[in-house]
This record gives C-alpha cells, structure tokens and sequence, in this order.
C-alpha cells in the first residue's frame, strides 16, 4: 500500500486483519489503493479519483458511527480507529496534493492557504485523544510517536534551519503579549519536532528504519495535531508571523519529498507563504526557499501582504 516507507508487519498483516474486522479499516484501505491505481493509470485518473472518494466517504460514515455508538471501545476497536486515522492522513495529503497537481496542474496559493487540509487531518485524529495511553498500548503503538515524543525537548542539538526558526521572534516583536506567547509555544513545539525527526534517521536511505514500524512520515504531522486553535486562527487571518512558521514546517516536509502522498507539499507551502507575504517578508524564509531549492523564485510586487504589521 506504501512501498517507499518499505514492508512492514503493520501495513502487510496488521491493517488487512484489521480491515476484515472492520469495515471503516477496509473502505479506507480501498481508497488508498483506488488512489495508487489513478497514479499509476493517468489516463483513467477520474475513474480512480471517484472510487477513491465514494470508498473513503463510505468509511468516515462507518467511523464515525462507531465512534458515536461506543463510549468505551474495546482494544481492537480502538486499534481500528487509530488505523483509520492514519489512512485518512494519508488520503488527505494524497487528494489535496500529489493527485490535486495531476489534475490541476496550474499552482495556486489559495489552494494551501485554505488550510482545509490541515482541518481534516486534525479532524479525525481529535476524536481519539482521549485514548492515547490506550493507543500507544496497541497493535499499532509505534505509530503514535507522542510517547516518544513528550519526553524530546529543545536540548539535544540544534539542527539546520534552527537559528533561522528563531530569527522569527523579530518578526512579532510588535505584537500583543498574548501572540507573542503564542508564537513562542508554536515555535518550541516545530523545534522539538525537527530534531526528534532528524533522530530517527534518514527517509530515504535508512532501510533498517523503513522496515520499522514507525513511519518517518508521521512525524511532522505531530506538530499539526498539537498546533493550537489559537494559531489556527492566525493562519487562517493570514498573520504574517503564523505565515512564516508555517513556511519552516512546510521546509521540513522536504525530506519525505520521495513518499508518494507527500510529493511536492514542501515546495507547494513555502511558494504559497511567499506568495502571500511579498518580498518585505522573504528575508525570513530564505533558509525555507533553500531546502525546497527554491533560490531562483522571483518575487512578485502584487503579493497578497506586502506590506509589515502595524
């Protein structure tokens, strides 16, 4: 179902069996494949696209149904659950990127800047927190990095781009004390992800880690499940300071550029943050241009904020 992120127990024997148990698990496992067969068959990609959406519809319904009628699921409930979380992550990133650019090749910034994909993917995943400890005890517990995670702070190293991720407190210098704070916790939880991810190991070369059972791949989308509605607010107003740490956290995307459901998302979030700041704010996302090899980008005098903060 994924073959870059190699064979494993988990997505070989563990989701099928799961799927056999449930539904919701099987349609979800469905939808991914409908979404492989349209990579690889362009030339139906409408026909795929359709299958795809109509078995992922047919599995949130199933999800959600069983969330609503089981205030205390069973182990293997829960597992399930968790396993449809991850599938949904991955249809997500699928449908609004690698597959979106097949159809609609023509970039457009709004189309990231819409944040509708980072709303689904908190979506689901929301529903399951209260589960956690549940969860992290389960067949798929190595997926659910948080335990590993809480316990990684700031203090083991720096890694590339983590001066430049700290340049941005001058960019809300300005602002309220409250949105100073907030863009402080936002910042420390991307720095605690980027140096927890370099510590797993290399996608793309490590093929010992690949065989594991925790995907390289979930782990930046740890900072989207954690990221406050607070800061949410503030992308969707498009505050420039948000702007320029969702452009650091879209760089980190670029090392899983060669996963099939996250081709091109680095290059898409740092061109539509440039877009929309303009060149007053490129300053501070020069290191995010250079790990997307974006050096060459041009920028536009009628971008969409060009203007600093008052």
């Amino acid at each position: 179902m994924c073959t870059q992120l190699g064979p494993n127990q988990g997505w070989d024997i563990t989701l099928p069996q799961l799927g056999f148990q449930h539904p919701f698990v099987l349609y979800g496992i469905l939808s991914l494949a409908s979404l492989q067969r349209a990579l690889s068959d362009p030339e139906d990609i409408q026909g795929y696209m359709v299958a795809a959406t109509n078995y992922h519809a047919n599995a949130v319904q199933r999800f959600l149904a069983t969330q609503a009628l089981t205030s205390e699921p069973s182990d293997r409930t829960l597992d399930a659950m968790f396993a449809f979380s991850i599938i949904d992550i991955i249809y997500v990133l699928a449908t609004y990127g690698t597959l979106s650019r097949q159809s609609e090749p023509t970039f457009r910034p709004s189309h990231i800047l819409e944040l509708d994909w980072i709303r689904d993917i908190r979506s689901v995943r929301a529903l399951l927190k209260p589960f956690n400890d549940k969860i992290r005890e389960g067949c798929l517990g190595e997926f659910e990095n948080l335990k590993t995670y809480e316990d990684w702070g700031v203090g083991h190293g720096s890694v590339s781009g983590d001066n430049e991720l700290l340049d941005l407190q001058v960019s809300y210098e300005g602002c309220s004390s409250a949105d100073i704070e907030l863009y402080n916790s936002t910042i420390k939880l991307l720095r605690s992800c980027r140096p927890y991810m370099s510590s797993l190991g290399d996608v793309s070369t490590d093929d010992a880690r690949l065989t594991r059972l925790n995907p390289h791949w979930i782990t930046p989308l740890i900072f989207l499940q954690e990221v406050s509605e607070e800061f949410m607010d503030r992308l969707y107003q498009r505050q420039p300071p948000a702007l320029l740490i969702l452009s650091f956290f879209g760089a980190m995307l670029s090392a899983y550029d060669t996963v099939w459901f996250m081709e091109g998302w680095a290059l898409e979030i740092v061109t539509a943050v440039d877009y929309a700041l303009g060149d007053y704010w490129a300053l501070y996302t020069a290191w995010c241009r250079e790990q997307v090899a974006m050096n060459f980008v041009r920028w536009e005098s009628c971008s969409e904020v060009a203007t600093p903060m008052s």
